[in-house]
């Protein structure tokens, strides 16, 4: 993963991630790529109800999904986001 420069993502993947407890996109430094791109087409509709940890440097999006209710997470982490 960490030679990845693009990822595109469905928020239907997370949707059958129900046990998800950590997401986290970091940008790299040193001899690795960065990731420096993240295509989300219909946004981030579903993230699981489990999630701990959230961690998206560069967050592309102005604001978190509305039907996320992070009633467990413990940790959000949004440096260089968009919110």
């Amino acid at each position: 993963m960490t030679q990845i420069s693009y990822i595109n993502l469905s928020s239907k993947s997370f949707r059958k991630m129900p046990n998800l407890r950590l997401l986290a996109f970091q940008s790299l430094n040193g001899n690795f790529k960065r990731i420096n791109s993240v295509y989300l087409p219909k946004g981030l509709e579903f993230l699981p109800k489990n999630l701990r940890y959230l961690g998206w440097n560069g967050y592309p999006l102005e604001s978190l999904p509305s039907r996320f209710f992070p009633e467990k997470l413990v940790e959000l982490s949004m440096p260089y986001s968009n919110v």
